[in-house]
């Protein structure tokens, strides 16, 4: 490419860096561009040395691109990797926001801002090769964490401590806690609990929030109103 400063390798320079800046004061800086208006123009490009593969360019627009010279937002990472879930997983490739700190619960953060109010993807650090998952929200003005997912799988809703597979956790005055709904207009369907094999074991639990026992549906078919262990297939207990 002809431009007004050109600095080429005739091969002699292996290994070695082609220009080197340095500035030996802690308050120097570095390499100042100032070119590019519009999105028709760069302002840097970075390409390997036969310029078929695009490192790195900034446009004149502000738009940043990664293996693409035709970034269409303010950050575009392009590539291709042929390994499929979840071999991929195991990996390089994508991008990567590392922490190397081994303190646990440190954390990789991604955040998210929109005027403002601020959402974060949070990558926690509970050991060796193990991470737990979390999604902060703002809450007028407020971190709040709405979604924890352990790094055994149990996920929590209004918890970061969940017990469960599903666990959620929530205070609502004169409302639902959870509502499942099926909008269908001829044949929706609702909730299907497949659980139980006998009535040592519980397929449905229904209890107060003091943990009263309301309804029990046990995995041999019995039912019972008021009690946990019912004998027969209806068994209502109380008053």
């Amino acid at each position: 490419t002809t431009g007004l400063l050109n600095l080429y390798d005739d091969g002699t320079m292996s290994g070695k860096w082609l220009q080197q800046m340095r500035a030996d004061s802690s308050t120097g800086n570095g390499l100042f561009v100032r070119a590019g208006v519009t999105s028709s123009y760069y302002t840097a490009y970075l390409t390997g040395y036969d310029e078929n593969n695009v490192h790195l360019v900034v446009r004149g627009d502000g738009n940043v691109g990664i293996g693409t010279d035709s970034p269409n937002t303010p950050l575009h990472t392009k590539f291709t990797f042929n390994t499929t879930y979840p071999t991929a997983l195991n990996a390089w490739n994508g991008a990567v926001i590392e922490n190397a700190s081994t303190t646990t619960d440190t954390v990789a953060n991604l955040h998210l801002r929109a005027n403002g109010a601020d959402a974060h993807i949070v990558g926690i650090y509970k050991g060796a090769n193990t991470a737990d998952l979390a999604f902060v929200l703002d809450n007028a003005g407020t971190k709040q964490t709405n979604m924890y997912i352990k790094a055994n799988g149990l996920v929590g809703i209004g918890t970061t401590s969940p017990a469960y597979l599903l666990d959620v956790t929530g205070s609502f005055d004169g409302n639902y806690t959870s509502v499942i709904s099926n909008t269908h207009a001829t044949a929706g369907y609702g909730l299907l609990i497949k659980a139980g094999d006998d009535n040592n074991v519980r397929t449905l639990t229904c209890r107060d929030k003091d943990d009263g026992a309301l309804f029990s549906v046990n995995g041999g078919g019995n039912v019972g109103i008021g009690d946990e262990s019912p004998s027969y297939k209806l068994e209502v207990a109380g008053n």
